[in-house]
């Protein structure tokens, strides 16, 4: 059977992090930059495993130095995430960065500036019970037949609400499995900074003589 689940957060690991610098008191000879006046040529790049967010939405700060040629030359967690690994993986991608050269009246200098980040942990609802559905080749009518639905999981990941947003044309095909879906499917629960996060899918169901069909 090929079933896609497809939840209405999106994820696989969404990252957002500003690009906007913030002023901070420095030497003269660093410029404290605005957003509009800061480029970059090769910006943070960062790639974070789920897993090591451990279900938590974190947050960082980092503090970082560039020469006047807009190479990286210190960064510093002024704000931690929280886990040593999720600092470590921010310092590498500042440290990996460079900004355009800045200057002011031909005269290139350093820069300084405070970088925000914001990762946020998958929301993407795991299912416990695949649902196995096959049905009688005389719902198909003679044609392959496909059909989404739409379903909410209570806390434990039990199904509470489930509906049809796309027909398979057929009535009785689509009463058929969508009482099957409810009957069968089951989530794990989806904890998300400690407490339950809603459990939310689309779920896309094809069936043809050979796929997913008895007689």
């Amino acid at each position: 059977m090929n079933t896609v689940i497809k939840t209405i957060v999106r994820c696989c690991i969404p990252l957002l992090f500003s690009l906007s610098f913030q002023s901070y008191a420095a030497e003269p000879s660093i410029a404290n930059l605005t957003q509009n006046q800061v480029k970059w040529l090769r910006k943070p790049y960062v790639n974070i495993n789920n897993k090591i967010l451990l279900g938590y939405d974190r947050t960082a700060q980092i503090l970082f130095e560039t020469s006047p040629n807009g190479q990286i030359t210190d960064a510093k967690i002024i704000k931690s995430s929280g886990l040593d690994k999720v600092d470590n993986i921010l310092l590498k991608a500042i440290k990996s960065a460079k900004l355009s050269p800045y200057q002011e009246n031909g005269v290139y200098y350093p820069v300084r500036a405070m970088q925000p980040f914001s990762i946020l942990a998958d929301r993407t609802p795991k299912i416990l019970y695949e649902p196995n559905i096959t049905v009688s080749k005389r719902m198909l009518q003679g044609q392959e037949r496909s059909m989404t639905l739409y379903a909410t999981a209570d806390n434990n990941g039990n199904i509470n609400q489930a509906t049809i947003i796309k027909s398979s044309g057929v009535a009785e095909l689509d009463e058929y499995v969508l009482q099957e879906y409810r009957q069968k499917v089951k989530f794990h629960p989806l904890i998300i900074n400690g407490k339950p996060y809603p459990i939310q899918v689309t779920q896309d169901f094809t069936f043809s003589k050979t796929q997913n069909s008895v007689d």
